[in-house]
């Protein structure tokens, strides 16, 4: 006669997809990402900007201000959290449609608290494309 086989053990940890918490996932996307960012970031500055930080001592700066570098940094940090963050909650386009809305929200606050000059090249321009993102975004939601 043949032996009954063992039933399988139960593991300890749930499947991968619901193991998290969103913002884990996040934090994760964030681990495996920063480090090739960071490379590939390094390397292109350390082509174009390192030969004229070296002949100006730029690379004091930061060690004058560590704080304000500190902070920068930080705030670069919760902008690709926020961003990952809106990315798995909405989606993509959510967050392309944000900062469409933001570049145009930073244009109108430059013209008309800052006094800042815009032509009718420039606003025939935003016009057009935030018209043109518009109807993408409204023929993609009615699937048109």
């Amino acid at each position: 006669t043949s032996t009954p086989r063992p039933a399988p053990r139960a593991t300890r940890h749930a499947p991968r997809a619901t193991r998290h918490a969103p913002i884990w996932q996040v934090i994760e996307g964030q681990f495996w990402m920063s480090p090739v960012s960071s490379v590939w970031l390094f390397g292109g500055a350390a082509l174009v900007e390192l030969p004229e930080m070296v002949r100006n001592r730029a690379w004091t700066i930061p060690a004058a201000h560590p704080l304000h570098f500190c902070l920068a940094a930080s705030l670069g940090f919760c902008v690709n959290m926020a961003a990952f963050l809106v990315i798995k909650s909405a989606g993509s386009v959510m967050l392309k449609v944000l900062g469409t809305a933001r570049n145009a929200g930073l244009v109108v606050f430059g013209a008309m608290v800052l006094g800042e000059a815009v032509t009718p090249v420039e606003l025939l321009g935003y016009a057009l494309s935030l018209t043109a993102f518009g109807a993408y975004n409204y023929f993609r939601l009615y699937d048109i």
